[in-house]
């Protein structure tokens, strides 16, 4: 029983990889769900620089489940600005509010994170 635990978490291990894996966003024909949330945070930023929105402005109106006073930490973490430490990870109620402040839809955002997912980031 121990070996089969042990293979399962060396699976899960395997499929998904850590924050600090630094490989390319396409592995094997699969993309993985964290380089899919990477490339959504990047076209939030990108809309957010085209519509003239501060990052704070926009944290203080999208993470409303969020304490107010660290609503802009919350933005700044998902964003990875703090090279220091990994990057927060999104739920999908979090990706709809942010598509909601954005005045889009969160399957046009997702559609364009794919987009830059397979032209290899560019």
């Amino acid at each position: 029983m121990r070996k089969i635990t042990t293979l399962r978490r060396h699976k899960a291990r395997t499929i998904f990889p850590s924050r600090g894996n630094k490989k390319s966003l396409y592995k094997d024909g699969m993309y993985t769900s964290l380089s899919l949330e990477r490339a959504f945070v990047r076209i939030v930023i990108e809309q957010l620089a085209e519509a003239g929105v501060s990052h704070r402005e926009f944290a203080l109106r999208t993470f409303t489940s969020v304490a107010e006073g660290s609503r802009a930490k919350t933005w700044e973490r998902v964003r990875g600005a703090n090279e220091k430490e990994k990057p927060r990870e999104l739920s999908l109620d979090e990706c709809e509010a942010i598509a909601r402040s954005l005045g889009k839809d969160l399957e046009y955002l997702l559609f364009m994170a794919r987009k830059i997912m397979r032209s290899g980031g560019e």
